[in-house]
């Protein structure tokens, strides 16, 4: 009788032990159950689709995202530079009305940047802070209160 308690408590505890190291796919598939429960349109092809296409961003940027932190690197201005390759190709497709110029525009500007960020830590070995405060305050938000590259060097930036 002892021995089938032990049993039973280590089957319980790698169980358990299991469950926590898959709990994103447990939850995962406990959000479809959910969703295919709720609406006889969860699994249509057109919410599928709709589906994918609305987290493709999301996985694109991961990737990217991936290599970088593989790299020992951590780049904050990477939001940044997808909001401004987002504005370019909208901003292009609203006059041009071609949407492969406007991809095209977003790859060439998203480039641009990426070789700039490059530059930036292979010439003056900037850090992180410093490339995104660059960005920020000269491309982004250029009427808002500015932080000063010389503030972020010795880390003493002050919020107004």
């Amino acid at each position: 009788m002892h021995e089938n308690t032990m049993d039973t408590k280590s089957n319980i505890k790698a169980f358990l032990l299991l469950l926590a190291e898959n709990l994103n796919w447990v939850l995962l598939f406990l959000m479809i159950a959910a969703g295919s429960a709720l609406s006889r349109h969860f699994f249509t092809v057109s919410n599928l689709t709709n589906v994918l296409v609305q987290v493709s961003i999301n996985g694109v940027l991961a990737a990217g995202f991936t290599i970088v932190i593989l790299a020992d690197g951590f780049d904050l201005s990477i939001g940044t530079i997808i909001s401004i390759c987002s504005v370019m190709a909208v901003g292009t497709l609203n006059k041009s009305q071609n949407a492969a110029l406007a991809i095209v525009t977003a790859l060439a500007v998203g480039c641009l940047f990426g070789m700039f960020n490059g530059l930036l830590i292979r010439l003056i070995k900037a850090t992180t802070a410093i490339r995104f405060s660059l960005l920020w305050e000269r491309c982004c938000w250029p009427r808002a209160a500015p932080i000063h590259t010389a503030e972020v060097l010795t880390s003493t930036v002050t919020t107004a």
